[in-house]
Parts: structure tokens; sequence; C-alpha cells
């Protein structure tokens, strides 16, 4: 006999048998070997030890038969080599109807008669069972230590792992893409053992896992966040056993409405989900000018009916009916909006109706993350604010007083009206009559004009621009009521944007008025309107999953500090490192039969939620909706198809000899009406 090398060690020693074949045995240390007799409390370590031994030896282990008394106590169990026994024959005629167009597959062969095994049976007195039989040769080399992070035990994902892919999944991100993430975050490829395949199965077999049940884990979800998250609002609609509709809003959406919620905007946003349910999202504008998120909804059809229930959702939900809504032209909003919004003023916004494009905000919000991502963006507004102070560029003190009260994308704009009243603006005539007084402001504004001089050559449009800039005189009134200090002025800055204009600003210069009338300090731009503590709050709800997600956020943070806070202390770092895998092994031992969690465990805990064992809502079937066409694809306006007619290039028309922007392949010019070499001319427009 001798010894089999790898890179590494000795890892077996091969033996010669007469027949020519080889046997091999691993090489492993004397007290980690299964010995005949030992005794063990469980099946489990029995399992436990002859894998343990197995992972050191470089081979994968396989349960095979079982035998129990009558009791069902295990009598007898058996552990063999995963390569015992011999692949499967393979049948095949080409002769005959059955087997003709059967394909042989053309993979390696795992299987090669290998009799390696352990026996255990039952000791006399039914405590422990006991090792009768280990045969310790095998017919087949090892895996070499270099490849052992790629054996079928080390490939299988953590825990991490998945929920990882799960969360990148949730941005529209891959299992492949993911995998490439993850390698590069955690130290290399060679940190990784799970492969790409690994990751893609993964994904494949929680799709499977969720099959039909996609509604009713929904609802699940939703109604567990209803139960246990404060102030969390959730309603849906099931017609003949299928989801048609829902609506949600939590507690960080209600606060945003009590504040910003004196306009509203909400369309509906089509191809956002694989049934074609339409999402509704209601929008407003934050103190920071930045869209916020009131809540969301699905609806299946866009009726009037469904319009009427998703509005009454809403209104149950907050409360009170918004100042102002803005939609689009929609018939049926229309209509839901008379019938549910009473009091509230209804407009068309032009931006709908001309563009018509789908919100920056999809279906994603259906997930945490996404609204958290949203309010994280808040907060990060809200730091400057609180921190920083922006450059005073007059020395009123009503600047500084702005500054004090609005938040800092508000007063990047106040700023701009108060330097402009100071360098643009002066007084130049008042009159007093019956309490008001009016005060005319003339403003120098500087305007830029685009003079453009086009020039067609053959197809080509090339553009020379001359920038001008202009100033222009430009008078405005301001009115101001002596009783009750009112203004208002001629150009209707409050009307539109509410903050005052540089031309009030002007006037209250003038008359050394040093503080904004709070009258005039609208809450939505001020500064600290929302409480801190109510974005910082997890939606951690009642699925056991919950806590195990905290968990894994506060370690993984723990960790991370701890590595930045000794980034430079390579000896205090070694330490903590050091520490940590003692700690590891602490736990290890500790708990040396802890059970893993099953696949359906695992994707419940990636998911958030349980899969219940029957679906009593069905998943919506794909439907057809007004913004959607028969191939999926909303349908434009003529208006859009005009906008992008119009960015089209100029080119010359072989059929209609003009400078068009068509070709002669889509010419709509008749042959007849087409003219000969002898009369053609070139026409540019």
């Amino acid at each position: 006999s001798h010894y089999v090398k790898d890179a590494d060690s000795d890892i077996c020693e091969e033996i010669e048998l007469s027949d020519g074949t080889f046997n091999y045995k691993p090489i492993v240390d004397e007290s980690e070997k299964p010995k005949i007799g030992s005794e063990y409390s469980t099946i489990d370590k029995c399992i436990e030890m002859y894998a343990k031994y197995a992972e050191k030896s470089g081979f994968t282990i396989r349960k095979s038969t079982q035998e129990k008394l009558k009791s069902g106590i295990p009598a007898r169990k058996y552990l063999l080599c995963n390569k015992e026994g011999l692949p499967k024959g393979v049948n095949k005629d080409t002769m005959s109807e059955e087997t003709s167009e059967n394909q042989i597959r053309t993979g390696s062969i795992i299987r090669t008669g290998c009799l390696a095994r352990a026996k255990f049976k039952i000791n006399v007195t039914h405590t422990g069972y006991v090792l009768y039989e280990f045969e310790e040769a095998h017919n087949h080399t090892f895996v070499p230590k270099a490849y052992r992070n790629l054996t079928k035990k080390r490939k299988q994902m953590s825990h991490p792992e998945q929920i990882f892919v799960q969360q990148l999944g949730s941005t529209s991100i891959g299992p492949t893409r993911a995998h490439h993430l993850y390698a590069s975050t955690h130290g290399g490829y060679e940190s990784v053992n799970a492969t790409e395949t690994e990751y893609r199965n993964h994904q494949r077999d929680l799709n499977a896992h969720i099959g039909d049940g996609d509604a009713q884990m929904l609802i699940t979800k939703m109604n567990n966040r209803k139960e246990h998250v404060d102030n969390f609002s959730f309603e849906y609609v099931v017609e003949n056993s299928q989801l048609s509709a829902l609506f949600w809003a939590d507690e960080m959406s209600k606060y945003n409405y009590k504040e910003f919620g004196d306009t509203i905007s909400f369309d509906a946003t089509f191809r956002t989900n694989k049934y074609n349910m339409v999402f509704v999202p209601f929008t407003g504008i934050d103190n920071h000018r930045k869209c916020v998120t009131f809540g969301a909804g699905m609806l299946s059809n866009e009726t009037t009916k469904s319009y009427k229930w998703l509005l009454t959702c809403f209104l149950k939900a907050f409360h009170k009916q918004p100042r102002l809504v803005v939609t689009d032209q929609d018939p049926a909003m229309r209509n839901a909006i008379a019938s549910v919004f009473n009091e509230s003023t209804h407009r068309l916004c032009m931006w709908h109706i001309t563009n018509k494009l789908p919100l920056k905000i999809c279906s994603k919000v259906l997930d945490n993350a996404a609204m958290e991502r949203q309010r994280h963006r808040q907060e990060i507004l809200d730091d400057p604010t609180m921190q920083k102070i922006r450059r005073f560029k007059t020395k009123l003190p009503i600047e500084r007083y702005a500054q004090k009260k609005y938040t800092k994308t508000m007063f990047t704009l106040i700023q701009k009206e108060i330097n402009s009243a100071v360098y643009d603006c002066h007084q130049i005539s008042e009159s007093l009559e019956n309490g008001i007084e009016t005060v005319t402001i003339k403003e120098i504004r500087e305007i830029k004009v685009n003079t453009s001089r086009k020039k067609y050559n053959f197809g080509e449009t090339s553009v020379q621009n001359k920038r001008n800039q202009t100033k222009k005189e430009l008078c405005f009134k301001v009115s101001t009521d002596k009783s009750d200090g009112s203004v208002i002025c001629s150009c209707m800055n409050f009307a539109r944007f509410r903050f005052l204009s540089r031309h009030i600003f002007c006037v209250l210069k003038g008359n050394r008025v040093e503080v904004i009338p709070d009258k005039y300090i609208l809450k939505r731009w001020k500064r600290d309107i929302l409480p801190p503590y109510i974005r910082r709050k997890r939606q951690m709800f009642g699925f056991e999953g919950g806590r195990y997600m905290e968990c894994s956020a506060t370690v993984y943070s723990a960790v991370e500090y701890c590595l930045n806070l000794l980034a430079k202390d390579e000896g205090k770092l070694i330490e903590f490192v050091e520490n940590v895998k003692r700690l590891k092994t602490e736990v290890e031992e500790a708990n040396p039969n802890a059970k893993q969690l099953s696949k359906k465990e695992m994707f419940n805990l990636v998911l958030g939620v349980e899969k219940p064992e029957v679906n009593t809502v069905k998943n919506p079937e794909p439907c057809s909706n007004k913004g959607n066409a028969s191939g999926g694809q909303r349908k434009k306006s003529e208006i859009e198809k005009l906008r992008e007619h119009m960015k089209k290039h100029m080119r010359l028309c072989k059929k209609c000899v003009k400078y068009r922007r068509h070709d002669s392949r889509n010419c709509t010019k008749k042959p007849d009406e087409i003219p000969t070499d002898s009369d053609s001319t070139v026409v540019s427009d």
C-alpha cells in the first residue's frame, strides 16, 4: 500500500487488492475514527459522529435503512457512503415506440458501488445505541481538502445568504448578480461555498414554494402587520374567491398625511405585477418638497365602483378629506372623487394629461424596504437642516429668522426671494385708500433669450445657438390691510407656492419688519414636523422570523462597528477575531444537536410569513385595463405619439423629395404623387 497525497497533506492510504482493484482508507486522527462497540445516547448522536468523521475524511454520507420496534423507537440505523450502489441502467431501443424518443443523459456517474458504512443498533437496556459494524475502506478516492468547500453539504446556502438573495430580489437584482455581490462583500468567491447554481436553484424553489399561494400569503402577512403593528390599516376585497383589490397605510404614512395631506395626487401605474393589477399610490409633497407616500392600493379593474372602494378605505384610514385632489382625466376617478371626497376640490394635472408617464414609485412599496428608503431620504434631508447653517446673503434680520423656521430646502428658496428683494426690487410709489396700503414695486429681472438658426444639410441638422441676456423691468403691486396685517401681491406667489414673494419682502424691508408674520409661515414647510422616533420604528410583527431578522441585524452591526474601531490596531484586531472564533467554537460545542431549519421553514423565514395549508384566497387572473394594450404595453395618447415623432431627426425622403421626419420606407405619399427626376426639387421645411 502507499499514500495518495494532495497539495496539503496525506489524505488516504491506497491498498491494492488481489483482483487488481484498489481500496482507500482515509487518514484521520484515531480519536475521530468510529470504533465498534462505542455507544451513543440517540440516533442523532450516531449520525452526528459519522458525519463529522466523513467530513474529516473527505466523503459524504447518506442515510439508509432504519428498523423500528413496535413502540416506534428506532432499533437499527444504517449510514452509507453516498457513492454506495450502482447507477441505474438505461434502456433504449430505437425500434421501440416507447423508448425511441428517450434521451440518454450524459451526466457523470456518482455511485461506484462503495461498501463503506456504519451500522448501529439499540442496546440491551434500550437506553442508547451501539456501533456494531463499521467498514472503513472505500473503492474511490476522497475529495481533496482544497475542494471540500464544493461538496454537496458545504454548498448549501446559509440562512444569511438566502435572506440576502431575497432582499436583493426586492430591488430587482437577480440571484446571479446577488452571488457576485455576496462574494465581493465577503472576501471573494473562495469565502462563499454556494455557487451561482445554488443561488438560482434557491430562487426557483422559493417561487415554487409560493406557487398559487401568492395572494393568500400577502393577505396573511398584511393581517399580521395589522394585528401587531400600531396604527396599521389594511383592507382587501375578494370576488369569486380571487383577490380583487387591496389598500394599506402604516403609522408613518398617517403622520405624513396629517402634516402634508392638504394636497394629494394619485394615478394608476400599469405593468407592476404579473397579474396586471393597477398600482395606485397616494402621494403628496413633504417639507423638503419631495414626494411622500400616504398609502397605496391595487385594483384588478378601473371602474368607478373600484375607485369608490379605494377612496372609502383611504378616508377610513385617515379620517379626513384632502383639500385638493390632483389626478388625470380618467372619468371613473372623477366620478369616485365627486362621490367620496365631496368636500375636496378636484383638479386635472396637465403633466398627467400630456405625458401620462408611470410614476417613479412602483409596487415595491409592498416591501418594507421601499418605504424605509423613502423615510431614510427624509431623515437625510432633515440632517443638514438641523446641523448646518446656510451662508447668509444679506444683513436683514428677517433672513436669519427664516433660517430658524424653515427646512434647508425651503430656506434656499426663501433666501433667494429675500436676496432679490434687496438687490433687484425697489419701491416706486405707494398709496393709502380705505385702510389698504398699496405699494408699487419695480423689479429688474434678467431674462435669458435664446436665438437659434437651423440649417439643414442633406438629412443632417446643425443648430447654431446664440445666448443673450437682457434686463427687463416689471412692476407689481403689494397691498397691505392695516386692520389685520394681511398682505397680497399681484404676482400671486403665495397663492401658488405658499411662501412670500420678493415683492412682499421688499415692502417688509421698507417697513423694517424683522420677522415673517406667522400666518405666512405654513406648518408644512417648517422643520421638526415629524417625530424622529416614528421613522426609526421597524415594522416587526407576529411572525417568529421577525426576531431572527432583528437579532441578525444587531449582530452584523456590532461586528462591523468593532472592526471599524480596531481598523488601525492590528494587534487588537487579531485578538478580536480570535475571540469571535472562540465564541463560535463555544456555541458549536454547546449546541451539538442543533437542528437545521427545513426548506419550508427557511422559506417562511425568508418571506416573513408562513404558507397556509389551504388557500382560501386565490391569485387574481391576469386582467386587461384601460392603460394596457393587448400586448401588455400601455396605450399611448395621440399627443405622446406626436411628441415622439417630433424627436426624430429631419431627413431627406426619396419619395416625396422633402426634408421630413420619415424616409421612403414609411412615406405616406402615393406613387402617382411622387415627382419625376425632371421636376423634383429639394425643399426644406
